[in-house]
């Protein structure tokens, strides 16, 4: 994207006038402004295809706000693995390396 859709870092764009994504459901007036990004909302769900219809779906609610920066993971349910997976996975968790948490996620854990 060369240019801006958002006006300015206070101005949200209605989910409902910007989402593309038959897997993402949106409510009433729910925004997101993607100004320091430069992206639309369809780019923060990450991992979720548009084009597959057995992946997981995100159904975002009536009010909400998201703000630019956002990322939103879908199928990696980590809060139910085993304790052990989990903190091997907490400096995965804690930072902003998307792609190596979900390469980690896809790896089968250890004696199982």
């Amino acid at each position: 994207m060369t240019g801006n859709a958002f006006e300015s870092p206070f101005a949200g764009r209605l989910l409902s006038e910007q989402v593309t994504n038959p897997n993402i459901l949106v409510g009433r007036y729910s925004y997101y402004s993607g100004y320091y990004h430069r992206h639309g909302f369809d780019d923060c769900a990450r991992y979720l295809f548009p084009d597959r219809t057995d992946v997981d779906r995100l159904i975002i609610g009536s009010f909400c706000s998201i703000g630019s920066g956002a990322a939103l993971l879908l199928e990696m349910a980590w809060w139910d693995w085993p304790l052990e997976r989990i903190s091997a996975a907490l400096p995965l968790l804690c930072n902003r390396d998307i792609p190596a948490l979900h390469a980690f996620w896809r790896q089968e854990p250890a004696g199982g």
